[in-house]
């Protein structure tokens, strides 16, 4: 029996591998996928050890690396690590998985090279909840097609235009300061008001759709969307399941996700079909029609809406909180306000500066104390030099800004806000020269390099005018909450509540 059995082996394996091929696909895909995940886990552990080794980090748990770390308590997140950089001064590993390493930066030199155009964006892990949400927009897409819309959408933006928005913008910001003059005494949620007041600048000057959008339900409600959908994409980081749509839709959670973002992007297609009724004659849409298929308008138009706003939002709303919590340069920069005898048109974003130097130093601070998008990430595509140590293509970078603005080898009393700091400063330094004790790549709000903010210049003329705005129309304010700063991509207060009154209590 046994020579039978051995006789007819051969046959019996090859009947067995017909069954498993033929008749069971998905065991032969499993066992496909198992084999290439081996070799892909050989291939980081011997790739991505050696980055490790390379560059110190902190403790780590054997299996789930720095990720625990950071999760709990998502409000420390930034302060965690800040934490981290200050210890390893120049940059250190965070290991996402027990083989996921990225190098954080916060050192202007090798920032200075990670933000050149030799190091493309990082879209695979930090950038790709974000791809959930957006689409392939401006902030996700790479190489030739983000250049493409790149060249496109700035058309928008350039000196002319921005020069051109600022009838609309004043008056948005009239709207603004009268919304909050009817809450006058009462705690303010800044933010609400912030970010439905951008959004309403953002629709009336790259879109070109006049009418008073602050008083608008839509409006409102996609704020709070949006609001909603960050913290889905923030939590999504730290979600494998996140980076697999179909498998995570399945979840209460993700189909309440893909819901929020349904409502989205309807609201992107609502504002885009407006412009088209209305036509699109001076709007951002005119320069995409002619260029762009359906799909990727729509993929811009949310991304727009969604950066566009959010982020001078959180801008105006850090502050208006650090003036109402500082008396003594709320009345600096009202003396200054009080000092101009022209009227609000007579104003440019050109001539700010030479009106208002001191309020001009506090919206430096607060961008420098609370920069909007904290971290940008960069991948390499080669083998790489960076702070005297070679790196291997596919290292990922992460250029930790909050903590390059926090570096107390650069700033003095760095957590402290001191406008006065840059009375000596001389130019932003983010183009590499500085006339003042500023050392460049220190400060880069806007970040900088070629994946620049797009809208930076705009942003600075819409905070600039809504502070010169409410500064003129009240007379003092308390900070009744300043809630934590939250790390949910982009970097938002938990609380902001003020309060306004357009005379003197004393």
């Amino acid at each position: 029996g046994y020579t039978l059995a051995a006789s007819h082996a051969p046959l019996s394996t090859l009947l067995w591998v017909f069954r498993v091929v033929v008749l069971y696909p998905g065991a032969w895909m499993s066992l496909s996928v198992g084999i290439r995940a081996v070799f892909m886990m050989i291939w980081s552990y011997t790739h991505n050890g050696y980055i490790d080794n390379l560059v110190p980090g902190p403790p780590r748990h054997i299996l789930f690396g720095n990720l625990l770390q950071a999760v709990p308590i998502k409000a420390a997140d930034i302060k965690i690590f800040h934490r981290w950089a200050m210890e390893f001064p120049v940059m250190f590993t965070y290991m996402v998985t027990s083989f996921l390493p990225m190098v954080y930066v916060h050192h202007p030199e090798p920032v200075r090279k990670i933000l050149s155009p030799n190091f493309p964006k990082e879209r695979k892990y930090a950038y790709k909840p974000l791809e959930n949400f957006t689409g392939e927009g401006l902030i996700i897409s790479d190489s030739s097609k983000w250049s493409k819309h790149r060249k496109i959408l700035s058309k928008a933006f350039h000196l002319n235009a921005v020069r051109g928005f600022q009838p609309k913008i004043l008056d948005c910001c009239e709207t603004f300061v009268e919304k909050l003059k009817n809450q006058k005494g009462t705690p303010i949620d800044i933010r609400t008001e912030s970010r439905v007041f951008a959004l309403d600048v953002l629709l009336r000057c790259t879109f070109a759709m006049d009418g008073s959008w602050q008083y608008d339900r839509r409006v409102r409600e996609f704020t709070d969307i949006v609001a909603r959908c960050i913290v889905h994409v923030s939590d999504g980081i730290y979600n494998p399941l996140f980076y697999y749509p179909p498998l995570y839709n399945l979840l209460p959670r993700g189909r309440h996700f893909r819901d929020e973002v349904t409502r989205a992007r309807k609201f992107a297609e609502e504002v885009l079909n407006e412009c088209r009724k209305r036509g699109t004659e001076g709007s951002i849409v005119a320069h995409m029609m002619d260029h762009l298929p359906l799909e990727d308008i729509i993929n811009e138009v949310t991304t727009l809406l969604f950066a566009g706003h959010d982020t001078t939002a959180h801008s105006l709303t850090f502050t208006l909180g650090l003036l109402a919590r500082h008396g003594s340069a709320w009345r600096r920069c009202q003396e200054e306000v009080n000092r101009f005898t022209g009227i609000p048109t007579d104003i440019t974003a050109d001539t700010f500066l030479e009106h208002f130097p001191y309020l001009d130093q506090c919206m430096k601070e607060s961008l420098r104390l609370f920069p909007s998008v904290p971290m940008v990430g960069r991948r390499t595509d080669r083998p790489v030099e960076v702070a005297g140590k070679s790196f291997p293509s596919g290292t990922w970078f992460c250029v930790n800004i909050y903590s390059l603005h926090r570096h107390d080898a650069f700033w003095e009393h760095p957590h402290e806000f001191m406008p006065e700091r840059w009375e000596t400063a001389g130019a932003c330094p983010t183009s590499g020269s500085t006339s003042g004790p500023i050392t460049p790549f220190t400060y880069i709000p806007f970040s900088c390099g070629p994946r620049n903010c797009l809208g930076a210049r705009f942003a600075r003329t819409t905070l600039a005018f809504a502070l010169f705005h409410v500064l003129r129309r009240f007379e003092e304010a308390e900070c009744v909450e300043f809630g934590e700063a939250d790390l949910n991509v982009v970097l938002h207060p938990t609380a902001m509540k003020i309060r306004f009154w357009e005379e003197r209590r004393d």
